[in-house]
């Protein structure tokens, strides 16, 4: 009957609360456990290198590192920028940026692994720490630290996009696309979202779903004018399709 609906759902609603005071009463706590910092430059410096290092050309990416290096000269506890320190540095590698990229991935892991030993709860730290083992050929370790930064944090985008993109280059690229989409649905609008197009380039183009692929590559480029990985897999998937004129205009776009 409508008035058992009603009741049940008061019922539905009650229990539901009564849950979530549980839970945000142990994320507090697990929150206040964490180590920040208590240095209000710091954080500053920190926030200012998040709006550089997201543009991700080289420029930005320089300057990022260097306010992150700054935050922590003035706190060497801070565990977040510690990581997002190594990721800075990770992304130089990944766009080409500077000489001897074996050195820089090694020089990450070590920052990573401090940021980790830090603060093992810190999913940003978890987060470079996964990006650094892969590429550095430890795929094991790398998806043990990504999926240990999505159960730090279900909520995060950025978490779920690493996880799926270490899920592709591990050879799941089906795995790699529903991580991957999980951080669309939990941030649509926002900065993930290009990484989102990354990772989707790369599984539907490691599936032989061309067409996909160059879609992906394509909305990427649209996200990114500046980030070159989005031409590339434009160009990939262009020739793969027998599109050889647009995959000549992706390389050239590219170089």
């Amino acid at each position: 009957k409508v008035t058992d609906l009603f009741a049940l759902q008061d019922e539905i609603s009650a229990t539901i609360a009564a849950s979530l005071v549980g839970d945000l009463n142990r994320a507090e706590s697990e929150r206040a456990r964490q180590r920040g910092t208590e240095n209000l430059e710091a954080w500053s410096l920190y926030q200012l290198g998040l709006q550089r290092g997201d543009r991700l050309t080289r420029e930005d990416l320089i300057e990022a590192r260097r306010l992150f290096e700054r935050a922590v000269a003035l706190d060497p506890e801070f565990a977040t920028a510690l990581g997002r320190l190594a990721l800075a540095h990770l992304w130089e590698v990944a766009i080409g940026s500077g000489d001897a990229p074996e050195q820089k991935i090694e020089g990450a892991l070590a920052i990573a692994r401090r940021a980790v030993a830090l603060d093992p709860r810190d999913p940003v730290a978890q987060m470079a720490q996964g990006w650094a083992y892969v590429l550095g050929g430890d795929l094991k370790n790398g998806l043990d630290s990504s999926r240990r930064a999505v159960e730090l944090n279900p909520s995060m985008p950025e978490a779920w996009t690493w996880l799926g993109w270490t899920q592709v280059v591990a050879g799941d690229p089906e795995a790699g696309i529903v991580s991957s989409e999980r951080a669309r649905r939990l941030s649509p609008q926002g900065p993930s979202v290009a990484q989102v197009e990354d990772n989707s380039a790369m599984a539907y183009f490691d599936m032989g779903r061309y067409a996909e692929a160059l879609e992906a590559g394509r909305r990427l480029v649209a996200l990114r004018p500046d980030y070159l990985w989005g031409y590339a897999y434009a160009a990939m998937s262009a020739a793969a399709l027998g599109r050889v004129d647009e995959a000549h205009a992706a390389v050239g776009e590219l170089r």
